[in-house]
């Protein structure tokens, strides 16, 4: 699964704190666009933040790639690793759906960047997550392990997911998880691996309380079965599940509660 891919699932796996996902709405994620305009419009980069963030979710929404351009190159000047992150997400925009194509229904394919593009993309990336912004990190690190524009390398892979999961960022975690899981990194720890899916968990990453509910239940990785623990998060995926969200993985743990 190639960089372009993993963006596009980056928010259906994991809704951030930070994160604004559109609605399926397109008058009113053109709305919440339109306003956002106006601050990037007046030197406001937190506001690209968000548009990349929305425009991820829904392509529909029209961009000016003037715009674009413009802003990317403020967040550039600003060092704001989110906005850059952003910036990432919008390279190859010029106009919103002209940029999509209409597969289906409501369904939209993103078009294949071009080599120029990718380019551009990966280097925005990279920045992002050299300035220490948790989501480039695990983008990066997906782009790694899967091998999209640059060559696979899984220890590559695990050291940025490691360095998002440092940052409290519950996908990173689950990755990390996996990587020591499987030796991905060069070294497998099962301790390691626990801690990690325990971590993502707690913020409620359905995939990481899948996880943990079957280690205790079948005593995998040498772990003595507990009944106790693996009807907990048996029972914390159950009650994301009852969330109305798109994925059993998208929900705030004890959601139902709040």
């Amino acid at each position: 699964m190639g960089f372009r891919n993993m963006m596009k699932l980056g928010c259906m796996l994991y809704l951030s704190t930070q994160s604004v996902c559109a609605s399926a709405n397109t008058e009113s994620s053109a709305n919440t666009i339109d306003s956002l305009i106006l601050r990037a419009n007046t030197g406001d980069t937190d506001a690209l933040y968000h548009i990349g963030k929305i425009y991820l979710n829904d392509p529909r929404v029209k961009l000016k790639r003037e715009d674009i351009l413009r802003w990317t190159q403020e967040a550039l000047e600003k060092q704001h690793s989110g906005a850059i992150y952003s910036a990432a997400l919008l390279v190859g925009v010029a106009g919103g759906v002209k940029e999509s194509v209409l597969v289906g229904k409501d369904v939209y394919e993103t078009r294949v960047l071009t080599d120029a593009e990718q380019e551009k993309r990966f280097s925005l990336m990279t920045t992002s997550a050299e300035l220490g912004y948790a989501e480039a990190q695990n983008t990066l690190g997906s782009e790694y392990l899967f091998g999209g524009y640059v060559r696979q390398d899984n220890k590559i892979a695990c050291r940025w997911f490691e360095a998002a999961a440092s940052n409290g960022f519950p996908e990173g975690q689950l990755n990390l998880a996996f990587c020591y899981m499987e030796g991905k990194g060069g070294v497998t720890d099962y301790s390691k691996m626990l801690t990690m899916f325990k971590s993502a968990a707690e913020q409620g990453h359905g995939r990481a309380i899948d996880w943990l509910s079957k280690i205790y239940k079948n005593g995998y990785f040498g772990y003595t079965i507990d009944e106790e623990k693996s009807t907990y998060w048996a029972t914390q995926l159950k009650i994301g599940k009852k969330c109305g969200l798109k994925t059993a993985y998208t929900y705030k743990l004890n959601c139902s509660t709040q």
